[in-house]
């Protein structure tokens, strides 16, 4: 490769060398590759390129790949010489999951769906369940807490059911349902079967 791509999977390697005509090795620079961004707290990375010729090539292990979270990430890759530091080259890219032994990846609606369902567990006794998660409102003086109701709770996981249902099979309408044909022989009871 001669450039950094636009994604990058976690636990994966990555060697590319770079040309960079108006800083050739060759004439004494260095050059950095720095990468800065992701999920959460986010994390930076930091490599120095190897002089091959008048490029630069960076090896990123596959240890250094899957110690970055997943996001966007700024990239730059810096020059310097005698001093002087210049940006070459920036860009952003993509680091994705590592899908090798990782956990599902769930969407928003497929979480709900868990956590609403956990809840009418409990709600419905079914399991070990503490007076709290049984209750659907009570009052304290004269303020009154009203939690969902078991039926808004149920058209809610109904509702989140369709919407992950749906985000599983794209472009389907409903759900898929079975049909067998048996023939007109063992339709009974119908104007064209025989013997009516």
């Amino acid at each position: 490769m001669t450039a950094i791509p636009s994604r990058l999977v976690r636990g994966t390697s990555l060697d590319y060398t770079k040309t960079l005509p108006q800083y050739p090795a060759t004439d004494g620079w260095g050059c950095t590759l720095l990468l800065s961004g992701g999920s959460g707290s986010g994390s930076t990375l930091s490599k120095i390129g190897v002089a091959s010729g008048a490029s630069f090539t960076f090896s990123l292990t596959a240890g250094e790949v899957a110690a970055l979270t997943d996001g966007n990430y700024f990239w730059e890759e810096r020059a310097d010489k005698g001093g002087k530091k210049y940006a070459a080259d920036s860009g952003v890219l993509i680091v994705a999951p590592d899908l090798a032994g990782a956990a599902p990846l769930l969407t928003f609606e497929a979480k709900a769906l868990g956590a609403i369902e956990a809840a009418l567990t409990l709600r419905l006794g079914i399991g070990a369940a503490a007076a709290q998660d049984v209750i659907e409102s009570y009052a304290v003086g004269i303020r009154q807490f009203d939690k969902w109701s078991t039926r808004e709770m149920m058209d809610e996981r109904a509702r989140l059911a369709r919407i992950v249902r749906n985000q599983a099979n794209p472009g389907r309408f409903g759900p898929q349902v079975a049909v067998t044909f048996t023939g007109t022989e063992n339709e009974g009871g119908v104007p064209w079967a025989p013997g009516v």
